[in-house]
């Protein structure tokens, strides 16, 4: 059996669909410390208050957003999930 990383970098389309049907705790049981940029925060967010994903990340207290200080960066999703990957595997 592989050995998966002890953290993991995640952009909006595993927290959507994973919320869509129920199972975002998956990510924390194959992962354990589970980052989402916060830009990719924003964009789940985007649907608003009761769009899918929005309630169920604001419930899971295992995710942990991190923000990126680089000002190119901010307002890109992917480009944060990037950058923030690249960082946890340093």
């Amino acid at each position: 059996m592989p050995e998966w990383p002890q953290q993991v970098v995640v952009n909006a389309t595993p927290l959507i669909a994973l919320a869509l049907i129920g199972k975002l705790d998956l990510l924390q049981q194959l992962y354990g410390q589970v980052i989402v940029p916060s830009a990719v925060e924003a964009e789940v967010f985007a649907g608003g208050p009761r769009g899918i994903g929005s309630i169920e990340i604001q419930e899971a207290t295992w995710l942990h957003t991190v923000s990126l200080q680089d000002p190119h960066l901010s307002d890109v999703a992917i480009a944060e999930v990037l950058e923030l990957a690249d960082k946890v595997q340093a």
